[in-house]
């Protein structure tokens, strides 16, 4: 028997032998069709790997987030093949949102972020503003507090040589940057007065060069006193408003009258961009502002 036909009676066997396993490979390779894994890689300008950047996929009635590796890559695995939406925040850069569409196979998405020209690196910057209250009462009669200048101050002042100029009681400070992530003002200062050993800390933005303010927080006390305005709050600073502080006589409960004369103080006010310090961080008791991590 000519050897070519027992050659090709092997191959006809190896052949069959391999249908069925063909078959349901060919039966898999149908069913994978249906998914597929979505990567991809985000970098900034210059073309280099941005890592930590914030990826939202979203399309197909699903919504999956995950965050992109030192290399700058992401991968969400097992969509459904269709059309989706990637969103690519990370800070310093604008929020990108791109199509993807998912085919079956590997699908591969490039996002390159454009800088955003409004960011501030992490910084904080620190304003101190040396003042007194010449000369004032606050009458506390719930639900209304008054505060108001008193006749006899005008006789006090000019016994002591001072002048209405003299009051330095408030303050404005000019931002020069957006809007800050976390403010605190810290008010000192060393009490001898006979009525009452406790000041009034408002916080305010105000319209730059206008007279239009806003409160944004408030604190009373013995020294120090501290206001510390989170997020949220100091969106209203930056941009066109500036930060003030005003300073105000206050009582001791229980006593529903308090009165100030000739109190020297000190502000210290930090306006962080970018972080925030720890919880409970206070100036004047640690003496310095933490840097940004």
């Amino acid at each position: 028997m000519p050897r070519s036909w027992w050659i090709a009676a092997f191959l006809a066997l190896l052949l069959a032998g391999c249908a069925g396993p063909a078959a349901e490979t060919a039966t898999t390779s149908h069913a994978a069709a249906t998914r597929g894994d979505l990567r991809g890689v985000v970098v900034d300008p210059g073309i280099r790997p941005l890592a930590g950047a914030f990826v939202q996929v979203s399309g197909n009635g699903v919504k999956v987030t995950t965050n992109t590796t030192s290399e700058g890559t992401f991968i969400v695995r097992d969509l459904a093949v269709g059309s989706y939406f990637l969103l690519v925040k990370k800070t310093g850069f604008l929020t990108s949102q791109t199509p993807a569409q998912v085919n079956g196979t590997d699908a591969i998405a490039r996002i390159a972020l454009e800088a955003d020209p409004t960011y501030r690196a992490p910084t904080f910057q620190t304003y101190k503003h040396v003042g007194i209250v010449q000369c004032g009462v606050v009458v506390s009669a719930p639900p209304v507090t008054q505060y108001a200048a008193i006749a006899v101050c005008d006789e006090a002042n000019r016994a002591s040589g001072l002048t209405l100029s003299d009051d330095t009681s408030q303050a404005i400070h000019i931002l020069d940057a957006g809007a800050p992530t976390f403010v605190q003002s810290e008010l000192d200062f060393s009490s001898d007065q006979a009525v009452s050993h406790q000041l009034l800390l408002y916080v305010d933005a105000v319209e730059h060069g206008g007279t239009k303010y806003a409160e944004l927080g408030s604190a009373a006390g013995a020294s120090p006193v501290a206001v510390s305005l989170l997020e949220g709050r100091t969106g209203k600073l930056g941009k066109g408003s500036d930060l003030q502080i005003r300073v105000f006589p206050w009582y001791e409960s229980p006593s529903p009258l308090g009165a100030t004369y000739d109190q020297k103080f000190e502000v210290v006010s930090h306006v962080f961009y970018g972080y925030r310090p720890p919880e409970g961080w206070l100036f004047s008791r640690d003496g310095v502002a933490p840097a940004p991590k």
